[in-house]
């Protein structure tokens, strides 16, 4: 695939990740059975045209079946997500439409994680890992998101090592903030392990960066309260009680939190 061919997808992801996405306006200009007929129609994809129908009629069903999630209060339905995750998987090593349905995969990946369907989350990103994408934020993205899905689902040991993978990316300088996200998630597979210093290394290496790092305070300030043994880290014992008595008002209040 050419190079602008890869900066266009990796355009369309970004526009499908963004944690405000709401399709309640979204304006189908066909009926989901039109776009499931298409789908029918287009297997096998052993043709472009048949192919391009096909990705054309996932692209949209991964977008109508969330926006009748969100229309009918959060009853999901499982049937048309699974149907569409057996025809990625079947596909998704097929030369010619493996990198877009990565892309696809990806995204409905996104949208089972923001519908709290964690199980069905993972195997969507499973596919889209198949081929990853060139923009290394993109792929942390993928990867963070994986590991965040397999905690839920309490494969901890597993989710470990898909986030180690994660914080072995070469990621530009301007977006090292979001490695905050990754270092508190991580640390909740390592907690979860029994491994509670280096989990405590990991929530405190989160909290002291700016960023988004409430969650990280939140999971370290509980677990000295569950393991009072981890304040005899040198780094957290020079926090000491200010960490439990004045890191939430510092959050709170914008406050620079200096170890």
């Amino acid at each position: 695939m050419r190079k602008k061919e890869h900066k266009q997808l990796d355009m369309a992801e970004e526009l499908f990740i963004k944690p405000n996405l709401t399709l309640k306006n979204l304006i189908v200009l066909r009926s989901k059975q039109d776009y499931e007929n298409n789908l029918k129609q287009s297997i096998p994809p052993n043709k472009k045209a048949k192919a391009d129908l096909m990705l054309n009629a996932m692209w949209h069903l991964i977008r109508v079946y969330y926006s009748e999630w969100e229309k009918n209060g959060g009853d999901f339905p499982y049937k048309e997500w699974d149907s569409l995750y057996i025809l990625m998987k079947r596909y998704s090593t097929l030369r010619y439409v493996a990198v877009q349905i990565s892309y696809l995969a990806s995204s409905a990946a996104y949208f089972c994680k923001e519908t709290g369907n964690y199980s069905i989350a993972v195997k969507f990103y499973e596919i889209s890992l198949l081929n990853p994408p060139h923009d290394p934020v993109m792929h942390f993205y993928r990867l963070n998101n994986y590991g965040f899905c397999l905690n839920f689902l309490k494969r901890f040991a597993a989710a470990e090592v898909v986030l180690r993978r994660a914080d072995s990316l070469q990621i530009p300088r301007s977006e090292k903030c979001i490695f905050n996200i990754l270092w508190k998630d991580l640390g909740v597979s390592l907690e979860h392990q029994g491994r509670y210093e280096e989990a405590a290394e990991y929530y405190l290496k989160a909290a002291c960066r700016t960023g988004r790092r409430y969650g990280a305070v939140k999971h370290l300030d509980r677990l000295l309260q569950r393991v009072p043994s981890i304040k005899k880290i040198p780094e957290i014992e020079a926090w000491g009680l200010k960490f439990r008595k004045n890191v939430f008002e510092q959050y709170m209040f914008g406050f620079e939190i200096k170890s």
